[in-house]
């Protein structure tokens, strides 16, 4: 692992399966340091990070993110309205940017908007679409994380495991 910043909450490993685990903290035992994800399988609502499956680090904010989202929002633009499947991109551009009342709007016209988000980014993970780190990253955080389940936070695993 190089080294780079972890920022709780911010901080993505995307492991050799695709799998993407988000930074909670990390602590010393015996010397060594641990990093812990969230995990909503473990009782404790966290686990020590595999580093040996690790294949990439995202941190929010960063060059390399930057760089690669935009890069990935453009090609969804690109790739959706190739598909005349406009709303679906203004719903996912609203969620990505934290627009909740927009995105809702989107909804509102088309409740099928949720099952569309979710079966066009499997569709990119299988068929190996554009950057599948990126892919990966922004199905789990952007499609799974704000559809399907709550968002890992601190506040998140105050409430289910405390």
């Amino acid at each position: 692992m190089h080294n780079e910043e972890l920022v709780t909450d911010k901080t993505f490993f995307i492991m050799n399966d695709g799998d993407v685990k988000t930074y909670y903290r990390s602590r010393l035992i015996d010397g060594q340091i641990q990093i812990l994800v969230y995990d909503r399988t473990s009782i404790t609502g966290v686990t020590p990070l595999n580093t040996q499956n690790l294949k990439t680090i995202l941190t929010e904010y960063s060059n390399v993110y930057c760089n690669k989202l935009k890069g990935f929002i453009k090609f969804l633009y690109t790739d959706l309205h190739q598909q005349k499947k406009d709303l679906l991109y203004e719903y996912i551009a609203h969620i990505w940017n934290g627009n909740e009342i927009k995105a809702g709007e989107c909804y509102d016209e088309d409740c099928t908007l949720p099952e569309q988000f979710e079966a066009y980014m499997q569709e990119l993970i299988d068929r190996d679409a554009r950057d599948p780190d990126v892919v990966h990253y922004f199905h789990a955080v952007y499609c799974e994380q704000e559809i399907t389940y709550p968002k890992y936070s601190e506040e998140w695993l105050m409430n289910s495991y405390y």
